[in-house]
C-alpha cells in the first residue's frame, strides 16, 4: 500500500488516512469463484511506539502479530516471525472498494447482536453474514453487506466516563452510516437487549436511501 505515493503514514491523533487504490491482480473480475467466500488480509508495520490504538475489540478472526521490536514482517512469505495471535483488529477501521454503479450496499447499523458477539471464532457466521450468503445466492455478487456495530452501542445515551458502547448511534450516523459509498439500505437495530430492541427489529427493518 502507499498513501499519496508515499510507502508509510503518520496519521494525525483522531484523524483518518485512505491509501492510494490498490490493484488485486490475481481477482479476475466480481464473478471470480476463487474470491468468493474468501477474507482479505492485511498487514502492517508499526515503527517505534504506537501510542494509543484505534481498535475493534470483538472482530471474532485471529490476526498474527509479531513480537515487539522485531522489525517490519509485512512481506514475508513464511508465517515464523508471526508469534502471537489476537481476535482484535487494530487501526484498519474498513477497506473501499470499486463496484459496478448498480451494486446494492446494505449497512447493518448496529449493537453486539450486530457485531457478532458469541459468534464462532472464524467462521463469518454473524447474522449479516449470513444475510449476505443469501442475498448473493439470490440476486448475485452485485450486493455488499457493510457491518457498522458496536457492541454495546446506545441510540442515544451520552458516552459515559470509560464506556465501551462508543458514541450513540444518532451521533455516528453521517461518519458511519451515510458516508459510505454507494448506500442504498440501512438495516437498523440498536436499542440493548430489550423489548423495544426487538421491536425495532421487527417494525423498522431496512431504510432505503433516497437518491441511491
Amino acid at each position: 500500500m502507499t498513501f499519496n505515493g508515499k510507502k508509510s503514514v503518520t496519521i494525525p491523533a483522531g484523524q483518518e488516512i485512505f491509501s492510494d487504490a490498490i490493484g488485486l491482480s490475481w481477482v479476475q473480475g466480481a464473478d471470480d469463484p476463487s474470491v468468493q467466500g474468501r477474507n482479505l488480509a492485511v498487514s502492517y508495520a508499526v515503527e517505534g511506539d504506537s501510542g494509543p490504538m484505534t481498535y475493534h475489540s470483538s472482530a471474532f478472526v485471529t490476526s498474527y502479530i509479531t513480537a515487539p521490536g522485531s522489525g517490519d514482517h509485512t512481506g514475508d512469505l513464511d508465517v515464523f516471525a508471526f508469534e502471537f495471535t489476537t481476535t482484535s483488529w487494530f487501526f484498519l477501521d474498513a477497506v473501499d472498494v470499486m463496484a459496478p454503479s448498480d451494486t446494492t450496499v446494505v449497512c447493518a447499523f448496529g449493537d453486539s447482536i450486530t457485531d457478532g458477539t458469541h459468534s464462532t471464532l472464524n467462521v463469518n457466521d454473524r447474522w449479516m453474514n449470513t444475510l449476505s450468503r443469501r442475498l448473493h445466492n439470490a440476486y448475485g455478487n452485485k450486493i455488499s453487506i457493510v457491518n457498522e456495530a458496536i457492541a454495546g452501542n446506545r441510540v442515544v445515551n451520552p458516552v459515559v466516563a470509560n464506556s465501551t458502547s462508543g458514541p450513540a448511534a444518532v451521533d455516528r450516523l453521517d461518519r458511519d452510516v451515510l458516508a459510505l459509498s454507494g448506500l442504498t439500505h440501512v438495516i437498523w437495530l440498536v436499542g440493548g437487549r430489550s423489548a423495544s430492541a426487538y421491536a425495532i427489529f421487527l417494525t423498522a427493518f431496512v431504510f432505503p436511501i433516497s437518491g441511491s
